[in-house]
């Protein structure tokens, strides 16, 4: 776990790991994608990502996972990462949406997982995060979803509260652990503990889904302080 004193420091290491794991990727094939998850922690560190010095262009940018709601809701995660990509240099990516009209979730995440595998798509670098209850994008514990061996997005039923109350499309476990890199960013000394606890304490990730990511060999872990 890397932890620091300052959230500037934190989130300036955050951004340079994140440019360079698609940089090397926009080298090797001329382009990357990036996906990016909702939540409250990623306004801190979304701007100095979206600000990076890239060619954005090349740049395919995609969600983690999507309530489903149209992306004009209060709750939208397209509608939250489109707010922070106006006016930034990221403006010139790609997106991929996830909410289809007149759709149903198992619709829309069947249609992007096809036009993913059609055009071969491969998710170099992952920002995500975990809520209190140990679940990371939007696989929860407890839920046959987190065996899936889906190549890209799966279909979610509505999670147990104080989650909010909708269905879901996720990227699945198999598309999180074949990522090239999965940052996981936590903040504040809560999440940090729950991430130590299922960390060491647990080796069932249908407790803890968190632990499907220590499969991973290519996996930072930043934490975020609540304050300066």
């Amino acid at each position: 776990m890397n932890a620091f004193d300052k959230k500037n420091a934190a989130i300036a290491h955050l951004a340079s790991v994140t440019r360079e794991t698609l940089q090397k990727a926009v080298d090797r094939r001329g382009s990357a994608m990036l996906a990016l998850s909702g939540g409250a922690t990623p306004r801190h560190y979304l701007p100095a990502i979206l600000a990076m010095d890239l060619d954005w262009s090349s740049i395919t940018l995609a969600l983690t996972d999507e309530r489903w709601v149209p992306p004009d809701h209060q709750d939208s995660n397209e509608r939250m990462i489109k707010s922070l990509v106006s006016g930034t240099a990221a403006a010139q990516a790609q997106f991929i949406p996830l909410w289809q009209t007149d759709s149903s979730p198992e619709e829309a995440a069947k249609l992007a997982s096809r036009t993913a595998r059609k055009s071969g798509l491969e998710i170099d670098c992952v920002l995500l995060g975990m809520g209190m209850d140990g679940h990371i994008a939007s696989l929860f514990a407890a839920h046959p979803t987190l065996n899936s061996q889906q190549a890209y997005w799966i279909s979610t039923p509505k999670p147990p509260a104080p989650n909010a109350p909708y269905r879901r499309i996720s990227l699945s476990p198999r598309a999180l652990l074949k990522a090239h890199r999965i940052c996981l960013v936590l903040m504040g000394s809560a999440k940090q503990e729950v991430w130590r606890k299922t960390w060491y304490d647990s080796n069932k990730h249908h407790e803890w889904p968190v632990r499907l990511l220590n499969a991973h060999d290519n996996l930072l872990t930043i934490c975020l302080p609540e304050a300066e």
